[in-house]
């Protein structure tokens, strides 16, 4: 029996980069399974954006259940787009690929939190290399998975 890879993915080049280097470098489509993520994330009062920044959901309207349902569709987009990546790397082979698309206030922490009920063995993900000043303060979504999850995690940066 393989590894089994968690793959987050947002949709920008670092994510993708992360995919490809995975399956360049670790993953062996002979024995190994892989799980793409893709967590649409809103912030309040602002419109849609899929990248590593947390949406708080202040009440139940449906304006708030509209965004929700546009960032859960693109989460979907995203994660067909690494399955054709995927596919278009193998060509011949056929690898199990499971999908998880969630909308969640904090990717970090989804990421984590799936990571151990799935009992994954390596998370790869991408990062950007720069942060914000408030990501100094509070850690980007890589920073976190880094730090808390039970799995060897390798994070990956596009040059």
């Amino acid at each position: 029996m393989g590894k089994k890879y968690l793959i987050p993915l947002d949709g920008s080049d670092h994510s993708k980069y992360s995919l490809l280097w995975a399956f360049e470098n670790l993953i062996n489509p002979n024995i190994d399974s892989v799980l793409l993520l893709s967590v649409g994330v809103l912030s309040a009062g602002t419109p849609c954006e899929y990248s590593a920044v947390t949406r708080n959901i202040l009440n139940g309207d449906n304006e708030i259940d509209l965004e929700r349902q546009k960032a859960e569709e693109k989460a979907k987009e995203i994660v067909n787009d690494g399955k054709l990546i995927v596919k278009n790397l193998l060509k011949t082979q056929e690898l199990p690929i499971e999908c998880f698309v969630s909308s969640n206030s904090d990717p970090g922490r989804y990421i984590v939190n799936l990571s151990r009920e799935q009992k994954i063995d390596v998370l790869v993900m991408g990062h950007r290399g720069t942060s914000s000043p408030d990501a100094t303060n509070t850690g980007t979504v890589a920073q976190h998975c880094m730090h808390s999850a039970g799995c060897t995690v390798v994070i990956t940066r596009k040059k």
